[in-house]
């Protein structure tokens, strides 16, 4: 009997073994082009991401170009797509392979059951050479507090890595720049401010915890509760606002719909302030690829996770989102505005993107300023 149980033993430590070695990132030069090949077969696939047309248009040409598959782009609104997801599921009807996006929205898509494990599914040598990557290889972020390990189950790829500063203001209207937090609490800015709705998932939630953790969860609550912060779920809508004055501060803007109205030189500007955590969190912003169980093109989607990982994808997103791509080799000058790169001289004390924080502190702020605010 106990010569059984050690046969029995190694069994499994062997399959153990083969499982781990068949979910590791390994370039596989015969697997990426019989996925190549099934996704040909399959011809298009449908993605879900951030409203932006120009992304979507620039993507949709490049990967038709590469692969010779049709991309089928949905620019939504997180809520809508989180929504939209969820719907497809239950009714078991699901269009949708894929999901540009944040890493909030993937933990939830996690727990819902809707994701693969992304171990094992970026096999493309040329994406895998260690030299590509800031990281010396690409980031596959963990599913849930399951575990950290390699071959552990894998929630996205993320892209990106930038520094969220989240706070922009229009000097026009604004003629001493604020220097502190609490400046945003005088009585003369009450009404004045405008952010991304924190009651729905997006870039909204960030700058809550941040705030929460800098400054406390009383003064987040007197920000956005007392002085009457105007939420919106578009974020063009915010920029706008905060461009032509009519909301002279705003929270959570992000990058690509700032930089529509500093091109045509209107007044909007990011305000820097140093609070000993690095001025602003580091995030992904909307740069992770997830993909959903049970799609109808699922070797499109694949090959799709593979190719925007690349330098040419990598490139268009880099241009159109404004957000820092982690490859060594994206190259694209002044298209990246400075105040989301990284400083090499500076410390971020957050990291947005790591699990533990998102499901401790960072949702018990969030849920804390929800209390407070109409529903």
């Amino acid at each position: 009997m106990p010569s059984r149980s050690i046969t029995l033993l190694t069994a499994f430590a062997m399959l153990a073994a083969v499982t781990a070695s068949a979910t590791a990132q390994v370039p596989d030069a015969a697997k990426w082009a019989e996925i190549q090949k099934a996704a040909l077969a399959e011809g298009e696939l449908n993605v879900t991401g951030p409203p932006s047309p120009p992304l979507r248009a620039a993507l949709s040409a490049a990967f038709k170009a590469k692969h010779g598959i049709t991309l089928n782009y949905f620019g939504e609104t997180t809520g809508a797509i989180m929504a939209r997801i969820d719907t497809e599921f239950k009714a078991n009807k699901l269009s949708i392979d894929a999901h540009i996006g944040g890493m909030s929205t993937c933990w939830i898509f996690a727990a819902r059951g809707q994701l693969l494990d992304m171990n094992g599914k970026l096999v493309d040598p040329d994406l895998l050479k260690p030299e590509s990557w800031r990281l010396g290889k690409p980031k596959l972020n963990e599913l849930s507090a399951t575990g950290t390990g390699p071959n552990d189950p894998k929630c996205a790829f993320q892209f990106t890595e930038w520094v969220f500063t989240f706070l922009f203001y229009n000097p026009s209207v604004i003629k001493t720049p604020i220097t502190s937090w609490n400046d945003l609490l005088k009585p003369e800015y009450k009404g004045k401010i405008a952010s991304f709705d924190v009651r729905s998932s997006g870039p909204g939630e960030t700058p809550v915890a941040y705030l929460s953790k800098v400054m406390g969860n009383d003064f987040t609550k007197k920000l956005y509760v007392n002085q009457e912060v105007r939420l919106s779920t578009d974020s063009r809508q915010l920029a706008e606002w905060v461009a032509r004055g009519e909301f002279p501060f705003g929270i959570a803007l992000v990058p690509f719909a700032v930089e529509i109205y500093r091109k045509q030189g209107l007044p909007i500007a990011p305000v820097a302030i140093n609070d000993g955590f690095g001025g602003a969190p580091l995030t992904g912003g909307f740069g992770a690829i997830m993909l959903f169980k049970n799609s109808p093109h699922p070797n499109a989607a694949q090959v799709f996770a593979n190719w925007i990982g690349g330098k040419e994808a990598q490139e268009i997103y880099e241009k159109n989102m404004m957000e820092t791509s982690l490859r060594t080799d994206v190259k694209t000058g002044d298209a990246v505005p400075d105040y989301v790169r990284v400083k090499p001289d500076t410390k971020y004390a957050i990291d947005d993107y790591v699990y533990s924080y998102y499901a401790g502190e960072r949702s018990a702020y969030i849920e804390a300023l929800k209390k407070e605010l109409p529903r």
